[in-house]
This record gives structure tokens, sequence and C-alpha cells, in this order.
């Protein structure tokens, strides 16, 4: 049988049997009366563990169970720090254009080059910082154990090993959370979701697709990114741009988007009427009277017949072809955001 000073060093008092004793190696095989077997070094009554499946000093737990709930610990900062990350980076507080930043972070996902990116909290174990700070006290929280020195028994490589326990669930926690919320902040819909179904590559005629032009470009290096996109059903082509059909909200927000871009070149050092003259051979006129869409370009043209006016078809969609603008269908992840309501995948097929 054995107890005293060595299973008091485990914080009780239970007794147990020696299986095997190695006189070179100074270690003692015990079966305990709980049931379990251990292998324990006795050196001047402390005890040291040596195998995995030991229990681990004065936390009543396996030595699997400390190395989980380290991982448990380091996963719950993680998610801590990856929350504050986002909240400074892509929440109400950020400073900068919150999409691409967002979409900076995803390219260094898919380029596996998170070292470019300066300002992620990635966890850096130190071992000393790991048995003396944070680490330690989180183990000890999230397994209810009291915060003894029974750790001192451990030796530097068990240390080391629960440590990198705590580092792998914190980085793994950080970088699924980050890469969660910068997906969901770089999507044009907000949540993230896949809208591979809509790329301009599976688009035919009489399918839902979604498009822009190039006075939507943003000033983003890299692959051309649209501040908007627009819902649609595709019609056809006209010399080689996309004609669409779409709900009313889509051409009323193109509408807007017009009328505002056209008060952006007015110039203030000519009289209004002047600025109005200037501004139609530039832009023409685009607005709705009533039901009624009405695209004036008589001046821009110089043609008094330049004039069209259209109401909704039989099936409530409006035609963009009468605004004379050179659509492309572009692919809805490549937009910052997106109008109209947008369809289920499968449900894509219009007529």
């Amino acid at each position: 049988m054995i107890d005293g000073d060595i299973a008091s060093a485990f914080g009780h008092g239970p007794q147990g049997t020696v299986h095997s004793y190695d006189p070179v190696q100074q270690t003692l095989v015990v079966d305990w009366d709980t049931g379990t077997r251990q292998v324990l070094a006795a050196d001047a009554g402390l005890i040291r563990l040596t195998s995995s499946w030991v229990s681990a000093a004065g936390t009543g737990l396996l030595w699997d169970e400390v190395h989980s709930a380290a991982y448990a610990a380091g996963a719950t900062a993680g998610r801590a720090a990856a929350d504050q990350w986002c909240q400074d980076n892509l929440g109400e507080r950020a400073s900068r254009n919150v999409k691409a930043v967002a979409r900076t972070v995803m390219r260094a996902f898919a380029d596996d080059d998170l070292e470019s990116l300066d300002r992620l909290p990635l966890y850096e174990p130190v071992r000393s910082a790991f048995v003396e700070d944070v680490s330690i006290h989180d183990v000890a929280a999230l397994t209810v154990v009291p915060e003894v020195e029974q750790w001192s028994p451990l030796s530097g490589d068990q240390v080391d090993a629960v440590a990198d326990s705590y580092r792998n669930g914190y980085d793994n926690a950080l970088l699924y959370h980050l890469a969660l919320q910068c997906s969901r902040a770089a999507s044009p819909t907000g949540d993230g979701r896949d809208l591979s179904y809509l790329h301009p590559d599976t688009l035919r005629v009489g399918r839902y697709g979604v498009f822009s032009g190039e006075w939507y470009l943003t000033d983003d290096e890299g692959p051309d990114r649209y501040r908007v996109g627009f819902v649609g059903v595709l019609e056809g082509f006209w010399n080689g741009w996309a004609v669409f059909a779409c709900d009313r909200t889509v051409v009323e927000q193109i509408v807007a988007d017009r009328a505002a871009d056209r008060e952006a070149d007015r110039d203030s050092g000519l009289s209004p009427a002047e600025q109005d003259r200037e501004l139609d051979q530039v832009w023409g006129r685009t607005y709705f009277d009533g039901d009624v869409l009405v695209v004036d370009q008589r001046i821009m043209q110089g043609d008094p017949q330049a004039i069209e006016r259209t109401t909704a078809r039989v099936d409530g969609r409006w035609s963009v072809r009468s605004m004379n603008l050179s659509w492309d269908a572009v692919d809805p992840a490549n937009c910052d955001r997106i109008i109209g309501d947008l369809p289920a995948a499968g449900a894509e097929q219009a007529w």
C-alpha cells in the first residue's frame, strides 16, 4: 500500500498498491484504490507526471482532461479577443472602411498569409506567463480547481504542452470567429450567405442575376468592386450590354443614384439656368412621374423626340433599357451592397 507524503501531494489521501518499482528511474507504478493507475516519480515527496493518463496534481482531473480544460480556456479567451477586434475594426468604433478591412482579412485567410496582418491579436504563448498569469487561472476557473501550487510538480515539457493546448484553443477560436465575422462584413447582404449561384458565368436569359456599371466602381485595389449591384432578370443584350428587368425598388434606387450624380456634377460658377442646361447635356433627366418612368435625353442628344415614358409590365417588372446605360452582369461577391430581392438558390430561373 502507499499513502502519506506522496498521496498528500494530490491534495487528498487515497491509498493504493505499488504495482512495480524501477530503482534506476526512481519511479513507482501505483494502482490507487479509486481504480486508476499512475506512474509516479517520488522525489522529496513530490509527484511528477510521467504518463498521459496520470492524474494532474492538485486538480482531480486526468491529464487529458487538463489539456481539454486548457484548450477550452484558450478558446474562450480567443473568442473574446475576436469579438473585441471586430468591435474595434468592423463595428461602430471602426475608423476605416469596414468592408475593405474585412476583405483584406479574408484575402489573407485565402492566401494563408496571416503574418501580413499586423493588427490581429494572435496569441504567442510564453511559459512563465502561462504558469504565473492568465492561462493557469483560466484553467482553474473552468475546472473549478482552486489556485494552488500543486502545478509545481509538472515538468517543463508538461507545462509547455498544456500551454500549447491553451494556445491552440485560443488561435482556433480567434481565427474561426474572425473569419465568420469578416465574411459577414464583406458580404453585400451582411450575413455572409453564398451567392455563387448568381455568378455571371451561370447567367442565362430568363434567370436572375446582379447587374452594375462602371460608374459604380470603387477605388479599391485589386479586382473590380462595385458600390452597389442590382437584382434583375436578364432579358438579353443590346450593343453588348446587359438588359434586365427589375422591380420598382431597384428602378427607384437607380433613378435616385442618377439624380445624385447629376447634382454632384453641378458647377456653382454658373447661373442656375446654365447649370441645368449643362447637366441636361451631360446627364439628361431621369425621374418618375407618378407610375411613369421618364427618361428625357432631348438636350443630350439634340433630338426633340428623345424622350421615353415607360410603365411597369404586366408582371410588375420594369425594363432598364430606356435609361441607355451600359450594364454588366457582375459577381455579387464583388458588390458592397445589393438592391433588390435575391431569389433563393434553385429559384433563380424566373421564366
